[in-house]
């Protein structure tokens, strides 16, 4: 069993990891036996197990780069895409890539014309006011 632990005020402790051994009861669907992970052995497979498990779950952000209104280049992840039928055209949200948490990070937006391969190939003004509340939304 793996589990992260809690500082004082309820929050995960960030990169803090624990773990035990358990086992698990068949007739009513209950963990007993709780013990500590002891052997170097038992953690080397918990190790293993939990890289496994980022690598197939830990996606790869996707990165674009937007010219800025004073012609700087800036580095931006993607959050999300979506097309509208209503308007016939693709959006992308996106954030400056940057170390600060994703809460903290303005969030810009822009209709994006795909490639062939459906990545964003150029991004383009968001036109009408109709568009923004239909973005926003």
């Amino acid at each position: 069993m793996l589990f992260s632990l809690l500082d004082a005020n309820g929050e995960e402790i960030p990169g803090d990891l624990s773990a035990m051994t358990f086992d698990y009861d068949d007739n009513n669907g209950e963990m007993t036996n709780l013990q500590p992970v002891e052997t170097d052995a038992e953690w080397e497979m918990i190790n293993e197990v939990v890289l496994t498990l980022l690598d197939e779950f830990e996606e790869e952000p996707q990165l674009i780069t937007v010219t800025n209104e004073d012609g700087t280049d800036q580095v931006c992840e993607v959050i999300h895409t979506f097309a509208s039928e209503q308007f016939g055209k693709s959006y992308v949200l996106y954030v400056p890539a940057t170390d600060e948490p994703m809460d903290e990070r303005e969030i810009f937006a822009a209709q994006y014309l795909a490639g062939n391969d459906g990545s964003i190939e150029e991004l383009l003004p968001i036109e009408t006011d109709e568009e923004w509340v239909y973005v926003e939304d």
